[in-house]
């Protein structure tokens, strides 16, 4: 029997092999980067970190986050564990100021946000305006 590939020996092969499975593998990034997940990020949907809400109800406070494949959550109100849920929901009776700490965990690091939130007997309202794209000046001079 005649060799179809007669330049290709025992050891050549192997060489052949072992230069297209690294290709094969180089191959699977598009981008040529190499991505690594770094610790876990917190991003409160607050500016200032402080959640207002009225007596008996709740006020929910949804975090975004980064780099939480596997991660576990933690809410603690005041020193006490209170949920373990990515999203906190928390309601009192009693006014007052309560703090909660966020902690997120992960294999690659950790992170911690802390927030405080008011309970009170009377909130303030929230006053809205929804603003035309052109502004206000434009509608009213449509109006005169």
């Amino acid at each position: 029997m005649k060799k179809l590939l007669p330049f290709v020996s025992g050891s050549n092969l192997t060489n052949i092999l072992l230069i297209l499975l690294v290709a094969v593998l180089t191959a699977c990034n598009k981008d040529d980067e190499l991505v690594i997940q770094g610790a876990p990020q917190i991003e409160l949907d607050s500016e200032t970190g402080v959640y207002t809400v009225k007596t008996g109800r709740t006020v929910v406070v949804s975090p975004s986050y980064k780099n939480v494949e596997g991660a576990i959550f933690t809410w603690t109100v005041d020193g006490k564990l209170y949920s373990a849920s990515p999203v906190l929901e928390f309601s009192s009776e009693e006014k007052g100021e309560y703090f909660a700490i966020l902690r997120v965990d992960t294999e690659f690091g950790s992170a911690k946000e802390e927030i405080k939130i008011e309970v009170l007997d009377r909130t303030p309202p929230i006053i809205s305006f929804l603003l035309p794209p052109q502004g206000l000046r434009n509608c009213l001079n449509l109006i005169q």
